[in-house]
């Protein structure tokens, strides 16, 4: 491929109690979430689902496309 270069975006978000992100999609890059206290709650029509707590850093690729929600608690 032609003209690819690295791709770096932050997001910041922030829930008290239950918040969630509704399932979307990605392609061609890695996701990761860190939990600075609570849990976050994943879920992917890969059939992956798990549970992080604080401290805990998930990686997700997402390789030729994916789609996922997260949820705080």
């Amino acid at each position: 491929m032609d003209h690819l270069g690295p791709l770096f975006y932050w997001a910041w978000a922030e829930a008290e109690g239950y918040g969630g992100i509704a399932l979307h999609p990605h392609k061609a890059f890695e996701i990761l979430s860190y939990a600075l206290k609570g849990e976050i709650g994943h879920y992917d029509t890969l059939k992956n689902r798990s549970r992080v707590k604080a401290g805990g850093v998930p990686v997700m690729e997402t390789g030729s496309g994916v789609y996922h929600e997260e949820e705080t608690a």
